[in-house]
């Protein structure tokens, strides 16, 4: 089957996945597999259905500041955390007193 073939969401799906999957050094005939699973139970779950994807942002935020407490931790200082997360030394120290 080729992308043609498939809807434009599933095909995107199957990039995203295969892509992701390969940034773990997984052999590429084992990324297309799984890729593959993971599209075909996505579309029987969902298929028929409007699905709304919400913005990553709390995602996004709790993964960052995990690397902000990490950084920290290990002894980063706070102005270099701030400068490669590109948030002011006073936001990086509110982050680390909200643990």
């Amino acid at each position: 089957m080729n992308n043609s073939d498939i809807p434009e969401v599933l095909a995107c799906l199957s990039e995203i996945t295969n892509d992701a999957i390969k940034e773990h050094d997984i052999p590429d005939t084992d990324a297309d597999e799984i890729s593959s699973e993971v599209v075909n139970k996505m579309a029987k779950r969902f298929g028929g259905e409007t699905v709304y994807f919400p913005q990553n942002f709390h995602f996004n935020r709790a993964k960052r500041n995990e690397g902000i407490f990490k950084a920290l931790d290990n002894g980063v200082p706070c102005k270099e955390v701030a400068r490669k997360y590109k948030l002011s030394s006073r936001r990086i120290r509110q982050i680390d007193a909200s643990r």
